[in-house]
C-alpha cells in the first residue's frame, strides 16, 4: 500500500486541468512560490534576499473523480534578518534561508491540512 508518493510536474498545472484518473483516494498538492514584494540587501554576507509567497491547492480526489476536500492556502515567508546577520560571510546563505523559508511553508500547509482532516 503507497501512503505517500510524489511527482513534478510541470509548473503550469491547474486544478482546472484534469487530473489524473486515480484508483484510490488521492491527494493532489499543487504549488508555487512568488515574490512577496519583499527584499532585504545585507552587506555581510553580501546578499539581497527576496521574501516570498507560497501558493498552494489541495485535492482529495476518490476513484469515481469526485473531489471530496479541497483546500487553498498562500504562506508568506520574509527574509530571516536575523539569520542573515548570524551568518556573516559564510558562503551559500541564500539556499539555506530559501530551503528554511519553503521548509516552514510547507509545514504551515501541511498543519492546515491535517487540521481540516482531524476536525472533519
Amino acid at each position: 500500500m503507497t501512503v505517500v508518493a510524489s511527482a513534478a510536474e510541470p509548473d503550469t498545472a491547474r486544478f482546472e486541468d484534469p487530473l489524473p484518473a486515480v484508483t484510490v483516494p488521492t491527494l493532489f498538492v499543487l504549488h508555487g512560490a512568488d515574490w512577496s514584494g519583499h527584499t532585504y540587501t545585507s552587506r555581510k554576507p553580501r546578499a539581497t534576499i527576496m521574501g516570498l509567497t507560497f501558493h498552494f491547492e489541495g485535492a482529495l480526489v476518490l476513484p469515481s473523480g469526485a473531489r471530496k476536500y479541497a483546500a487553498k492556502d498562500k504562506v508568506r515567508k520574509t527574509a530571516a534578518v536575523k539569520q542573515i546577520q548570524a551568518s556573516g560571510t559564510e558562503p551559500g546563505i541564500e539556499e539555506r534561508l530559501y530551503g528554511d523559508m519553503s521548509g516552514e511553508a510547507y509545514g504551515a500547509f501541511q498543519k492546515r491540512l491535517l487540521s481540516d482532516f482531524l476536525t472533519h
